[in-house]
């Protein structure tokens, strides 16, 4: 059983089918009764796939390496690092998701520089209860990687920008104090290379 609240923002994965096979990106999103809302910025390949296919499907995964895959999947060939099952029609579901719902769209409300999404669906099918615990590391990657997004995204030299940073580093410094078996420093070390290869910021010197 995967317990849901209303009103609070939770990170997935959506997936999907297009004429091009198989997509899959993280997302963020909000319940709200039989309602799922997620906002997607304009001009993105998100946003061009959601206007115009209805069915698609919510992920949900407690692993980074995953989100991390798929938020860079040209730099991690991350499409072909996951695996699908169509448990419908048009309906694939990420192999390593421990639960999922269908979504089906419902309407789009158009904003200044994003839309927002809303989708009906039933409910959540839980396909493995084995849950880790939420770490401090996990939590911590996950948050890196949206800002990681973000700056990707905006690429200029603003107060916005230098915010980023700034925070991202505070965020890499607490991972390098915590996050200390084999398994996160690997994903940290990754998280830190697409840092630098984002930011050109190469006078930071972490022990990853």
């Amino acid at each position: 059983m995967i317990i849901v609240r209303d009103n609070v923002l939770y990170e997935g994965i959506i997936s999907l089918k297009s004429e091009k096979g198989y997509y899959a990106t993280p997302i963020g999103f909000t319940i709200r009764g039989n309602n799922i809302y997620i906002k997607v910025y304009h001009g993105s390949l998100t946003h061009s796939y959601l206007s115009t296919i209805r069915k698609t499907v919510l992920n949900i995964t407690d692993n980074p390496y995953i989100y991390l895959y798929l938020a860079f999947k040209k730099e991690f060939n991350g499409l072909n690092k996951v695996s699908f099952i169509e448990v419908e029609d048009n309906a694939p579901v990420l192999e390593e998701a421990k639960a999922y719902a269908i979504l089906y769209l419902r309407d789009i409300i158009p904003c200044l520089n994003y839309d927002t999404f809303i989708y009906n669906y039933n409910t959540f099918v839980t396909r493995n209860p084995d849950i880790e615990p939420l770490s401090r590391c996990n939590w911590l990657a996950i948050e890196a990687l949206i800002y990681l997004t973000k700056l990707f995204k905006i690429r200029d030299s603003g107060v916005e920008v230098s915010n980023m940073k700034t925070y991202l580093n505070h965020v890499f410094r607490i991972m390098e104090r915590l996050c200390n078996d084999p398994y996160h420093k690997e994903l940290v070390n990754n998280l830190f290379k697409l840092y630098i290869s984002i930011s050109g910021n190469h006078n930071n010197n972490y022990l990853f």
